[in-house]
Protein backbone atom coordinates (compact mmCIF):
# COMPACT_ATOMS: atom_id res chain seq x y z
CA UNK A 1 0.00 0.00 0.00
CA UNK A 2 0.87 3.71 -0.28
CA UNK A 3 2.07 5.59 3.06
CA UNK A 4 -1.28 7.52 3.48
CA UNK A 5 -2.98 3.66 3.87
CA UNK A 6 -4.46 3.53 0.03
CA UNK A 7 -3.69 1.78 -2.96
CA UNK A 8 -3.97 -1.95 -0.99
CA UNK A 9 -2.94 -4.41 -3.22
CA UNK A 10 -1.97 -8.50 -2.82
CA UNK A 11 1.16 -9.74 -4.00
CA UNK A 12 0.94 -13.30 -3.13
CA UNK A 13 -2.11 -15.56 -1.89
CA UNK A 14 -3.72 -19.19 -1.64
CA UNK A 15 -3.52 -21.09 1.79
CA UNK A 16 0.26 -20.48 2.95
CA UNK A 17 1.37 -18.26 5.99
CA UNK A 18 3.36 -15.23 4.09
CA UNK A 19 4.78 -13.16 7.25
CA UNK A 20 7.69 -10.57 8.06
CA UNK A 21 8.37 -8.83 5.08
CA UNK A 22 11.41 -6.68 4.71
CA UNK A 23 12.31 -4.42 1.53
CA UNK A 24 15.69 -4.39 0.31
CA UNK A 25 18.04 -1.13 0.79
CA UNK A 26 17.44 -0.29 -2.75
CA UNK A 27 13.40 -0.93 -2.35
CA UNK A 28 13.30 -3.60 -5.67
CA UNK A 29 12.81 -6.52 -3.75
CA UNK A 30 11.43 -8.08 -0.86
CA UNK A 31 12.01 -11.11 1.46
CA UNK A 32 9.93 -12.36 3.87
CA UNK A 33 9.05 -15.93 5.54
CA UNK A 34 6.61 -18.61 4.20
CA UNK A 35 5.16 -22.28 4.77
CA UNK A 36 4.14 -22.44 1.51
CA UNK A 37 6.85 -25.38 0.48
CA UNK A 38 6.01 -26.98 4.52
CA UNK A 39 8.29 -25.41 6.89
CA UNK A 40 8.68 -21.79 7.27
CA UNK A 41 11.76 -20.49 5.00
CA UNK A 42 13.14 -17.29 3.61
CA UNK A 43 12.13 -16.29 0.11
CA UNK A 44 13.02 -13.12 -2.24
CA UNK A 45 10.67 -11.72 -4.83
CA UNK A 46 10.50 -8.42 -6.72
CA UNK A 47 8.18 -5.76 -5.25
CA UNK A 48 5.55 -6.04 -7.56
CA UNK A 49 5.39 -10.50 -6.50
CA UNK A 50 7.57 -11.74 -10.06
CA UNK A 51 10.97 -13.78 -9.33
CA UNK A 52 9.80 -15.79 -6.19
CA UNK A 53 12.75 -17.62 -5.36
CA UNK A 54 13.58 -20.15 -2.27
CA UNK A 55 16.23 -18.99 -0.10
CA UNK A 56 16.44 -21.23 3.05
CA UNK A 57 15.43 -24.79 3.16
CA UNK A 58 14.28 -25.16 -0.62
CA UNK A 59 16.61 -28.57 -1.38
CA UNK A 60 15.34 -31.37 1.07
CA UNK A 61 12.42 -31.68 3.58
CA UNK A 62 13.52 -30.02 6.89
CA UNK A 63 11.94 -29.25 10.76
CA UNK A 64 13.48 -25.72 10.72
CA UNK A 65 11.41 -22.62 11.25
CA UNK A 66 13.16 -19.62 9.71
CA UNK A 67 11.86 -15.90 10.11
CA UNK A 68 12.16 -12.31 10.56
CA UNK A 69 14.46 -11.76 7.78
CA UNK A 70 16.91 -8.41 7.90
CA UNK A 71 19.10 -7.36 4.25
CA UNK A 72 22.60 -5.96 5.11
CA UNK A 73 23.11 -2.84 3.68
CA UNK A 74 24.51 -3.54 0.39
CA UNK A 75 21.51 -6.09 -0.53
CA UNK A 76 23.55 -9.38 -0.72
CA UNK A 77 22.64 -11.18 2.41
CA UNK A 78 19.63 -11.77 5.26
CA UNK A 79 20.39 -12.40 8.71
CA UNK A 80 17.29 -14.44 10.65
CA UNK A 81 16.25 -16.11 13.48
CA UNK A 82 15.79 -19.87 13.09
CA UNK A 83 14.33 -22.20 15.70
CA UNK A 84 14.61 -25.92 15.54
CA UNK A 85 14.36 -29.36 17.31
CA UNK A 86 17.54 -28.30 19.20
CA UNK A 87 16.56 -24.73 20.19
CA UNK A 88 17.16 -21.54 18.66
CA UNK A 89 19.84 -19.49 16.59
CA UNK A 90 20.69 -16.26 14.33
CA UNK A 91 21.90 -17.15 11.04
CA UNK A 92 23.38 -15.42 7.57
CA UNK A 93 22.97 -16.55 4.20
CA UNK A 94 23.20 -15.06 0.94
CA UNK A 95 20.37 -13.96 -0.95
CA UNK A 96 20.55 -16.64 -3.79
CA UNK A 97 20.67 -19.52 -0.78
CA UNK A 98 24.20 -19.65 -0.90
CA UNK A 99 27.03 -19.70 2.12
CA UNK A 100 24.71 -19.85 5.50
CA UNK A 101 26.06 -19.80 8.19
CA UNK A 102 24.93 -19.57 12.07
CA UNK A 103 26.23 -16.56 13.97
CA UNK A 104 25.55 -17.14 17.10
CA UNK A 105 25.59 -20.65 19.35
CA UNK A 106 21.96 -21.97 19.95
CA UNK A 107 20.25 -21.59 22.80
CA UNK A 108 17.63 -24.58 24.37
CA UNK A 109 15.64 -21.53 26.48
CA UNK A 110 14.52 -18.00 26.31
CA UNK A 111 14.69 -15.87 22.92
CA UNK A 112 16.78 -15.75 20.13
CA UNK A 113 14.91 -13.80 17.41
CA UNK A 114 14.20 -11.00 15.63
CA UNK A 115 17.63 -9.58 14.02
CA UNK A 116 18.04 -6.23 12.25
CA UNK A 117 20.88 -5.18 10.30
CA UNK A 118 22.44 -1.61 11.01
CA UNK A 119 22.66 0.79 7.92
CA UNK A 120 26.28 0.57 8.37
CA UNK A 121 26.59 -2.63 8.28
CA UNK A 122 28.97 -3.18 11.47
CA UNK A 123 26.07 -4.04 13.70
CA UNK A 124 23.03 -6.41 14.30
CA UNK A 125 20.54 -5.61 16.97
CA UNK A 126 18.54 -8.57 18.18
CA UNK A 127 15.75 -9.85 20.99
CA UNK A 128 17.66 -12.64 23.50
CA UNK A 129 17.71 -13.41 26.71
CA UNK A 130 15.32 -15.07 29.15
CA UNK A 131 13.39 -12.16 29.87
CA UNK A 132 13.10 -10.87 26.12
CA UNK A 133 15.51 -7.49 25.74
CA UNK A 134 17.45 -6.11 22.96
CA UNK A 135 21.29 -6.97 22.32
CA UNK A 136 23.59 -5.54 19.67
CA UNK A 137 26.67 -7.42 18.17
CA UNK A 138 29.02 -7.25 15.62
CA UNK A 139 28.01 -8.18 12.34
CA UNK A 140 29.86 -10.90 12.62
CA UNK A 141 28.31 -12.45 15.67
CA UNK A 142 31.01 -11.20 18.28
CA UNK A 143 30.88 -8.68 20.92
CA UNK A 144 27.11 -9.71 21.85
CA UNK A 145 25.91 -7.49 24.85
CA UNK A 146 22.46 -6.12 26.01
CA UNK A 147 21.51 -2.27 25.82
CA UNK A 148 21.16 -0.61 29.19
CA UNK A 149 17.80 1.22 28.72
CA UNK A 150 14.92 -0.15 29.79
CA UNK A 151 16.59 -2.76 31.78
CA UNK A 152 13.70 -4.82 33.79
CA UNK A 153 11.30 -4.83 30.82
CA UNK A 154 10.32 -7.22 28.09
CA UNK A 155 11.92 -5.32 25.03
CA UNK A 156 11.54 -7.01 21.51
CA UNK A 157 11.40 -6.51 18.07
CA UNK A 158 14.33 -3.39 17.27
CA UNK A 159 14.17 -1.40 14.14
CA UNK A 160 16.99 0.99 13.47
CA UNK A 161 16.60 4.49 11.88
CA UNK A 162 17.86 5.19 8.64
CA UNK A 163 21.05 7.03 9.49
CA UNK A 164 21.79 4.29 12.26
CA UNK A 165 21.71 6.72 15.57
CA UNK A 166 17.94 5.68 16.69
CA UNK A 167 16.32 2.58 17.97
CA UNK A 168 12.47 1.81 17.74
CA UNK A 169 11.36 -1.30 20.54
CA UNK A 170 8.60 -3.00 21.39
CA UNK A 171 8.07 -2.36 24.75
CA UNK A 172 5.84 -4.57 26.99
CA UNK A 173 5.26 -1.96 29.62
CA UNK A 174 4.98 1.15 26.83
CA UNK A 175 4.23 -0.24 23.62
CA UNK A 176 6.79 2.02 20.92
CA UNK A 177 9.43 3.48 22.19
CA UNK A 178 12.13 4.84 20.26
CA UNK A 179 15.85 5.41 21.98
CA UNK A 180 19.18 6.26 21.19
CA UNK A 181 20.81 3.72 19.69
CA UNK A 182 23.47 2.95 22.74
CA UNK A 183 19.78 2.33 24.78
CA UNK A 184 19.41 6.42 26.50
CA UNK A 185 16.76 8.49 26.57
CA UNK A 186 13.97 5.87 25.72
CA UNK A 187 10.55 7.67 25.16
CA UNK A 188 7.24 6.06 24.62
CA UNK A 189 5.53 7.25 21.58
CA UNK A 190 2.03 6.37 22.00
CA UNK A 191 -0.88 7.31 24.45
CA UNK A 192 -1.79 5.93 27.27
CA UNK A 193 -4.99 3.16 26.27
CA UNK A 194 -3.28 2.42 23.08
CA UNK A 195 -0.82 -0.40 22.53
CA UNK A 196 1.62 -1.29 19.18
CA UNK A 197 4.54 -3.84 18.43
CA UNK A 198 6.24 -4.35 15.08
CA UNK A 199 7.85 -1.13 14.72
CA UNK A 200 10.13 -0.07 11.06
CA UNK A 201 11.16 3.66 10.28
CA UNK A 202 10.14 5.42 7.06
CA UNK A 203 13.03 6.15 4.65
CA UNK A 204 13.26 9.56 5.73
CA UNK A 205 13.47 8.75 9.38
CA UNK A 206 10.53 10.64 10.52
CA UNK A 207 7.71 8.18 10.98
CA UNK A 208 7.37 5.04 12.84
CA UNK A 209 5.04 2.28 11.43
CA UNK A 210 3.95 -0.24 13.73
CA UNK A 211 1.34 -3.29 14.06
CA UNK A 212 -1.65 -1.53 16.57
CA UNK A 213 -3.23 -4.31 19.08
CA UNK A 214 -5.02 -2.10 21.39
CA UNK A 215 -7.90 -0.71 20.85
CA UNK A 216 -9.44 -2.72 18.15
CA UNK A 217 -8.07 -5.90 16.29
CA UNK A 218 -4.43 -5.95 14.53
CA UNK A 219 -4.21 -2.91 11.95
CA UNK A 220 -1.27 -0.91 10.67
CA UNK A 221 -0.89 2.53 12.19
CA UNK A 222 1.95 5.09 11.87
CA UNK A 223 3.12 7.91 13.89
CA UNK A 224 5.95 10.54 14.43
CA UNK A 225 8.95 9.72 16.02
CA UNK A 226 8.07 12.55 18.14
CA UNK A 227 4.98 11.02 19.42
CA UNK A 228 2.71 13.35 16.74
CA UNK A 229 0.83 12.77 13.96
CA UNK A 230 -0.37 8.90 14.31
CA UNK A 231 -2.44 7.79 11.76
CA UNK A 232 -4.29 4.44 10.98
CA UNK A 233 -3.89 2.67 7.63
CA UNK A 234 -5.77 -0.19 7.96
CA UNK A 235 -9.18 -1.23 9.73
CA UNK A 236 -8.12 -4.33 10.65
CA UNK A 237 -11.40 -6.12 9.56
CA UNK A 238 -11.95 -8.99 7.90
CA UNK A 239 -7.92 -9.76 8.42
CA UNK A 240 -5.21 -9.66 10.72
CA UNK A 241 -2.98 -6.80 9.59
CA UNK A 242 0.84 -6.92 10.53
CA UNK A 243 4.19 -7.23 10.26
CA UNK A 244 4.71 -3.56 8.06
CA UNK A 245 7.43 -2.79 6.31
CA UNK A 246 8.42 0.41 4.52
CA UNK A 247 10.58 0.73 1.12
CA UNK A 248 13.25 2.83 0.52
Amino acid sequence: MDPDGSNVRTLLGGPATYQSPAFSPDGARIAFSSNRDGDFDLYVMNRDGTGLAHVTGPSVPDTTYDDSPSWSPDGSKLVFGRLFSLGAELGVVNVDGTGETALTSVVTSGYLDWPAWSPDGTKIAYTGGGTPHIYVMNADGSGAAPLPALVGDTVDHAAWSPDGTRLAVHDLAHGIVVMNADGSNPVPLLPSGEYGTEPAWSPDGVYVVFTKIFPGSPRIARIKADGSAELELTTGVGAVDGHPTWSR
